[in-house]
């Protein structure tokens, strides 16, 4: 039987529909999936088709409240579904293959994505976001916050031992990089003084350290039980598997006790969770401890704690109360893995150009007509 490779691409975007009927009305968010069949006998990819996965209202910072959670959770299970829990590998779904002149084919799709460098390779569905919805679907602070600015890494840079930022020595360096268009044949020149990191990430990463901790555990906490807390004294790198440990044990040690709402706004926030995803995770625990108490018959609880936690579980799509499950795309794609496009990263320069352009105008030229 014939055996085909499908490989997965998702896109996600919010768009204002102002060129349509429904002009000055709410926003609209769309989610869609490319398919890449690949006939695992001739070699020979066959078929590439785009479908949509959802659509709905919802775009920008004025509409958080419609997050897509509930989308990213129901493809996180389906997605699930596609493997053999005991091993990992793709499960074989059986169809009549047009392209193979009607004959069953067996389709397997494949978190397995190739790139040009073996050291490259990685096992995700690659998902093509735009900066401002990759973090907050992931759960992550804005570009704007001292925490996240550059994305996948924690780091805040004011807190630095040594400047970011080239010295004068390096920054000539890098100057003669970019003129010989270095790029081509080269690495980046790592920074040879101990004054700065010029730029580097890599140079961050290891040599990088902060003028005091970000964050204290109180007395009851041992440091150690904490995952990332070398992100206390140091930049660091931010994997999927790091971030649902984190918040994980950060949920736990709230419902025991033993970690405060501050505590964990503090843990969580170095590990760059944006104060949304941290307050519905407290906010989730503290329902959950009422519901626990409520079916426990607590003598302390009052009509109006029965009457939320049964409005609750009514909404609830398994009529229970959960405690609250980190953000379902860190279980969907790799943070490495949800890119942005050439047309993103083009539209980031324009607006970053325009902006400088207008801070640069607004303090020589207050009064001009052209900026008002």
């Amino acid at each position: 039987m014939p055996a085909v490779a499908v490989f997965m691409i998702f896109w996600s975007d919010g768009f204002d529909p102002n060129n349509s009927m429904k002009r000055n009305r709410h926003t609209v968010w769309i989610l869609t999936v490319t398919f890449f069949f690949f006939d695992l006998t001739t070699k020979k990819l066959y078929l590439v088709e785009s479908c949509l996965v959802a659509m709905g209202p919802g775009k920008g910072a004025a509409e958080a409240k419609e997050d897509h959670t509930c989308v990213f959770e129901k493809l996180r299970y389906d997605l699930e579904a596609t493997t053999n829990s005991f091993d990992g590998t793709p499960v074989a779904f059986s169809f009549i293959s047009r392209a193979h002149e009607g004959r069953m084919c067996n389709f397997y799709l494949s978190k397995e994505i190739y790139f040009s460098r073996a050291s490259l390779t990685q096992y995700s569905n690659i998902h093509i976001m735009d900066n401002p919805e990759r973090r907050a679907n992931f759960g992550l602070l804005a570009g704007n916050a001292h925490q996240h600015r550059y994305f996948g890494l924690s780091c805040d840079f004011d807190q630095l031992k040594l400047s970011f930022q080239a010295c004068p020595k390096c920054n000539k360096e890098l100057t003669k990089y970019c003129i010989e268009e270095g790029w081509m044949e080269e690495e980046v020149p790592q920074p040879k003084c101990k004054r700065c990191h010029g730029f580097s990430i890599n140079h961050l990463l290891q040599h990088g350290e902060y003028k005091e901790p970000l964050y204290t555990t109180t007395k009851n906490i041992d440091t150690s039980d904490l995952p990332g807390n070398e992100l206390f004294i140091k930049p660091g790198k931010l994997t999927n598997n790091l971030l649902i440990d984190a918040y994980i044990t950060a949920r736990e040690l709230f419902l025991a006790g033993q970690m405060s709402k501050t505590a964990v706004e503090g843990y969580l926030g170095v590990l760059c969770f944006n104060p949304k995803t941290i307050k519905d995770l407290i906010d989730q625990c503290r329902l959950y401890q009422l519901s626990q108490e409520v079916d426990n018959g607590c003598v302390e609880i009052t009509a109006d704690d029965i009457f939320e936690v049964t409005r609750a579980k009514e909404v609830s799509p398994t009529n229970s109360i959960e405690k609250p499950s980190p953000p379902p795309l860190l279980y969907i794609c790799n943070l490495d893995c949800s890119i942005q496009t050439s047309m993103h990263l083009g539209m980031n320069v324009s607006i970053s150009t325009v902006s400088m352009h207008h801070s640069i105008g607004q303090s020589k030229f207050p009064d001009s007509p052209v900026l008002k």
